[in-house]
């Protein structure tokens, strides 16, 4: 699906986790009917927040470290990165 020469070994890992970002983010703000309660004390809401919000954070996450790691593949030496 990715060839390496064209994508770089990086590259799959840095779209499925934007993927996972991008959508824990726009999920979040769809949170399901059931269990909500009229005075906001749900658990099933907390829940909800927590699963999507560490979803979020790990996808996010992936995509820094995937970044990250084929900056320092592309540029490998510390007077490269700091000029680009």
């Amino acid at each position: 699906c990715f060839p390496v020469s064209r994508w770089g070994r990086h590259a799959p890992w840095l779209l499925t986790h934007c993927m996972l970002a991008a959508l824990a983010a726009a999920v979040i703000y769809l949170p399901p009917r059931k269990g909500a309660s009229v005075n906001g004390d749900s658990v099933v809401l907390y829940v909800w927040f927590m699963v999507l919000t560490l979803s979020a954070f790990w996808g996010l996450s992936g995509c820094f470290i995937a970044f990250e790691a084929a900056r320092r593949e592309t540029y490998p030496f510390k007077e490269e990165r700091i000029i680009v």
